[in-house]
């Protein structure tokens, strides 16, 4: 649950488009400083569309996954666009106060 996260027990997560787990799919993980360019926290999904994400340290973070696939011809353009993202803050312990 995304109130719950703590740098100790980190975070579970399930991805899926249309009901399906979505295997293999690379997300990022961002802190409010960093730019958007900044890809050192890419994490991707297993076989079942899961993936545990790890902190090192408490604060707010943003978790962007963006997926592009070619459009049909019908549609007018060359591909689609799906994206999520999720603000959570991850806490030192269980009882903190804040981020």
């Amino acid at each position: 649950h995304p109130n719950q996260v703590t740098v100790a027990s980190g975070f579970d997560v399930e991805l899926r488009l249309d009901g399906v787990p979505f295997a293999h799919m690379p997300f990022v993980i961002y802190e409010p400083t960093q730019s958007e360019d900044d890809m050192r926290r890419v994490f991707v999904t297993d076989d079942q569309g899961r993936a545990h994400l790890t902190f090192d340290h408490a604060g707010t973070y943003l978790v962007v996954v963006r997926y592009r696939p070619q459009a049909s011809p019908s549609e007018g353009v060359a591909v689609l666009s799906y994206s999520t993202s999720l603000t959570f803050g991850v806490y030192q312990t269980a009882n903190s106060a804040s981020p």
